[in-house]
């Protein structure tokens, strides 16, 4: 999900709890915003063509697919990425036109990886037209949550063999010969890092936005001599050099420092004014070439023959599933989930429907069925007359005990800290953020949601209630990138707390305590303008509460 947290005249939602009735309103500087703008922002809908050409593209051009590698045959790829070999040989013929793949007959032929020729001017100014600053600014905000929670984690558990792969991707940087080589491997660089985390959702994480930001880092026209990245030459010796010596904090905030200097040299749009002079006098050109090697070049030369990019958490994301449901249910899913964690209350009425399709970006007949299915499901009712309306309906927030045992199966404690991981790296960047650019109605919002939860006992309501306000703190940080996901790991807990209700005790009072003690710091540290302090308290609530739910299986 994605939400334009800077749109004007929207209303934010409480929970269901009987003490949170009222309506509770979010100011920004522009005026009210709401939670539920995370539930009504647009719903994807580019075709499925452009999809996977869009995806193959990132992945070949950040080197997760690399030079001369042979894709799985068509049988195989159309299945993985769930589209028909129509629609496969439509994308695999356009990016045979765009130079990114080529076909060789015979015995030992099939579709290979190329690497397409730098862009021209022309390429990129009609590339970088498509993309707005705002995108920029929101891509570097979660790319920096992403990368410097990584980088932390990473000097806190990597091993002998990780340092040493990630001092070889360092070192490709440098011996880059070509400014789209230099992103290539930088992307490599970022990781191969979080390859060392042990956290498989930080490494999926990482791959995708590496993917995302390669292809948008090559769409700018700046950077166009070597010398303007020497600086980030710099970090990411510094940065090798932190994870050696195991300082978690120092490489948070050299990865944190990194990615804001690498959005800043490439967003700057008189960089490529800056130098003149032919292609052999760009700085580039004057590298000798390094040996060729096989693979994403990740492949050591002491035996150690792991390709980072070979991960098969890494192949997931490349070959996952493209296009998913389709528009209806996904709005359906949408929908349904901002009621389940209370984003969108009982008794509220939703936007009229031509309003409603328009604020989502699909068709009204689209909007239609998935309306109807959730009446159907018992989430929505219509109500007829002047008053009349789309209603979310009161529905039952806690599982049964057969659904919650059956969910309790799926959870392991490596699960709860993987997902800890990442929800870290998440909720420390939003809270961080939003120390910084909440405005004073968002921070009295957030107050207001930390006093109701601690006056709530009942757990349901609690959980909705915790909902939002997490919600609430990735909305202030003003990046929908944030918010859409603190949006979707808050649901995903829910489904974990529900779960885990089983195994809780009954007196749950001294585990709501602390955990209002923990919003009361996190709070506290946002009134306080103090983004690190913030920081640290929403990683300490994530990892607390992680270590809590492992408890209930000893």
């Amino acid at each position: 999900m994605s939400v334009d947290v800077e749109s004007d005249g929207r209303r934010a939602n409480g929970s269901a709890a009987a003490s949170a009735e009222e309506t509770l309103t979010v100011g920004s500087s522009n005026g009210t915003t709401a939670l539920s703008a995370v539930v009504f922002s647009p719903i994807a809908s580019v075709g499925l063509t452009p999809q996977a050409v869009h995806r193959l593209s990132e992945a070949i051009r950040a080197g997760l697919l690399a030079e001369g590698e042979r894709l799985p045959p068509e049988a195989e790829l159309s299945e993985q990425f769930g589209i028909s070999a129509m629609t496969l040989r439509e994308a695999l013929a356009e990016l045979r036109e765009l130079g990114y793949l080529e076909t060789r007959r015979g015995r030992n032929g099939g579709t290979f990886v190329k690497h397409p020729p730098e862009p021209s001017e022309l390429d990129r100014k009609e590339l970088s037209g498509a993309f707005e600053a705002k995108y920029f600014l929101d891509l570097a905000d979660y790319r920096r949550a992403v990368t410097s929670y990584a980088s932390g984690l990473a000097a806190e558990r990597a091993t002998p063999q990780d340092v040493d792969r990630i001092s070889r991707s360092v070192d490709a940087c440098e011996q880059a010969i070509s400014r789209r080589e230099y992103l290539r491997q930088a992307s490599l660089l970022h990781i191969t890092i979080a390859a060392a985390t042990r956290s498989d959702r930080i490494l999926r994480e990482q791959t995708a936005v590496e993917m995302e930001a390669n292809g948008a880092l090559l769409a700018t026209a700046a950077v166009q001599h070597r010398r303007d990245v020497e600086v980030l030459f710099d970090d990411h010796t510094a940065l090798l050099t932190a994870i050696r010596e195991q300082n978690r904090r120092r490489a948070r905030l050299i990865a944190s420092s990194h990615i804001d200097r690498t959005s800043k040299i490439f967003s700057d749009p008189g960089a490529a004014a800056k130098r003149t002079g032919s292609d052999s006098d760009d700085g580039w050109a004057m590298l000798a070439a390094a040996p060729a090697t096989e693979g994403s070049g990740l492949i050591a030369s002491d035996g150690d023959d792991v390709d980072i990019a070979g991960w098969p958490v890494i192949r997931e994301v490349i070959f996952a599933p493209i296009g998913g449901e389709g528009l209806a249910h996904q709005t359906v899913r949408r929908l349904a989930d901002g009621i389940k964690i209370g984003l969108l209350k009982p008794g509220e009425r939703l936007p009229r429907e031509s309003q409603l399709s328009e604020m989502l970006g699909i068709s009204p007949l689209t909007l239609r069925e998935a309306l109807a299915t959730l009446r159907q499901s018992g989430l929505l009712e219509t109500r007829r007359g002047r008053g009349g309306g789309t209603f979310v309906k009161q529905t039952r927030a806690w599982p049964s005990v057969g659904e919650a045992r059956k969910r309790l199966k799926s959870l392991t404690p490596r699960f709860l800290i993987d997902y800890t991981d990442f929800r870290n790296a998440i909720a420390g960047e939003a809270t961080a953020l939003a120390a910084e650019r909440a405005s004073t109605e968002e921070l009295l919002q957030i107050e207001k949601l930390a006093a109701t939860m601690s006056e709530s006992q009942a757990l349901p309501s609690y959980r909705q209630l915790d909902a939002a306000f997490h919600v609430q703190i990735a909305t202030a940080s003003r990046s929908s990138r944030l918010a859409a996901s603190e949006a979707k790991l808050q649901i995903e807990f829910g489904e974990i707390v529900h779960a885990l209700s089983l195994l809780f005790p009954k007196d749950r009072r001294p585990l709501l305590a602390a955990s209002n003690n923990e919003h009361q710091m996190i709070t506290d540290a946002i009134r306080r303008r103090d983004p690190e302090g913030a920081r640290a308290a929403a990683v300490a609530h994530g990892s607390r509460t992680c270590e809590l739910l492992i408890s209930f299986y000893t």
